[in-house]
């Protein structure tokens, strides 16, 4: 499966690139799965052309410090954390993912989410090929869970407020669900 941002056209167009070298770099990535080699492509205008990932056959990617250098940039103008994920490759280590927690606190950051390429046995979108040449694409799977389930509650109290967390089981006994529920000022709580 391969998947071509439609703004690349546009990119090019905007650094310049007149219609017959668009044609040229855009039939290239058709071909080979990436930009990096593209014929009439500047080398100066390359990292526009960076992703979070790598592509099929290239090398280049955007490193995981600038995931966190743009999203310093943009978070004193908004309340909220930022849904963004930090990408990191897959030889990450863990004072890497730790590098990077501590980035994002020094760039003001509220929160910060980390993925670490192949860390999981399937993963929604993989750009490598398997042994018969095709791309593995993966998709999550939704388990529903069962009418009648097991589950576990946790009663905590949180400066005098109690609460209660609950988790729906599946029949393995991994959690399917979350419930967190708190009593309400001036309510009585379950006994």
């Amino acid at each position: 499966m391969k998947i071509v941002n439609n703004t690349v056209p546009r990119a090019l167009q905007t650094l310049g690139y007149d219609e017959e070298q668009r044609e040229r770099i855009i039939a290239y990535i058709d071909e080979r799965g990436t930009i990096e080699g593209a014929p009439d492509l500047r080398e100066a205008d390359l990292p526009v052309f960076d992703c979070a990932f790598k592509a099929q056959n290239g090398e280049r990617t955007i490193h995981w410090l600038g995931h966190v250098r743009m999203m310093g940039a943009v978070q004193p103008f908004i309340s909220g954390a930022i849904s963004k994920t930090v990408n990191l490759p897959e030889d990450a280590t863990v004072d890497d993912v730790e590098q990077a927690y501590i980035e994002g606190w020094k760039h003001g950051l509220k929160a910060l989410a980390i993925y670490r390429d192949g860390s999981k046995r399937a993963q929604v979108l993989s750009t490598k090929k398997d042994d018969g040449g095709a791309v593995a694409v993966y998709a999550p799977v939704r388990r529903r869970l069962p009418t009648t389930r097991m589950s576990i509650t946790h009663k905590f109290a949180v400066e005098g407020h109690e609460g209660y967390i609950t988790a729906g089981l599946y029949e393995d006994s991994s959690p399917g669900e979350i419930f967190v529920t708190m009593a309400k000022e001036g309510s009585r709580s379950p006994a």
